[in-house]
């Protein structure tokens, strides 16, 4: 984001919301492959290796499912159980926080979306398209009338529900996630977030 004189970069938005670089959580610091122990060095080269094959060959999205199933033919190096799945997931987490691996190459399902935003259609069109949704449907987005970009990030998606009702009724944008996927989705809102501000 050179062009709002701002480069974000984890250190970068660590330092933003106050928080020292020795402060961040075990889990979000960069994968050093250097720094891995015994066989898990060797897991971690191939599952990057694989990843970015993989993608290179089909510019498709892996899940870590999938990566944990490739690893799994190489009983000498990897276990298919629990114990092997988490270290893993935590290992590709932190190789695409260092930039080992691009966030568009792992897909994940694990946030729930809801998005509100008014068709721009008339009263009439929008009511012959959708009777029962008209309400919410018609008219200009409120929060770009007024230059603003709302999005209500939760980290419980269990609470979709129930924030959904207030959402939905402020057309707001409401994204739910759960476990690893919430870094997926962080990204892909970034974006969004940066296009808003690109807008003004």
């Amino acid at each position: 984001m050179e062009e709002f004189g701002l480069e974000y970069s984890l250190e970068t938005l660590q330092k933003l919301y106050g928080r020292d670089i020795t402060e961040i959580s075990k889990s979000a610091k960069p994968l050093v492959l250097e720094k891995l122990r015994g066989k898990w060095r060797d897991i971690a080269i191939e599952a990057i290796k694989f990843i970015k094959e993989s993608y290179a060959k089909d510019h498709l999205p892996l899940t870590i499912r999938q990566v944990h199933y490739h690893l799994v033919h190489k009983p000498d190096l990897y276990s298919n159980d629990m114990k092997h799945a988490k270290k893993l997931t935590k290992i590709i987490l932190k190789a695409r926080i260092a930039g080992l691996v691009d966030w568009e190459m792992i897909s994940e399902e694990e946030s729930r979306i809801y998005d509100y935003k008014p068709s721009g259609a008339s009263p009439e069109e929008a009511i012959k398209k959708a009777l029962e949704t008209a309400a919410y449907t018609v008219g200009k987005d409120p929060w770009k009338e007024m230059g603003k970009y709302v999005v209500i990030i939760s980290e419980k998606r269990e609470l979709g529900p129930q924030l959904e009702a207030i959402a939905s009724k402020y057309y707001v944008r409401l994204v739910c996630t759960r476990g690893y996927g919430m870094w997926s989705r962080m990204y892909w809102e970034s974006l969004k977030i940066k296009e808003a501000m690109k807008e003004g």
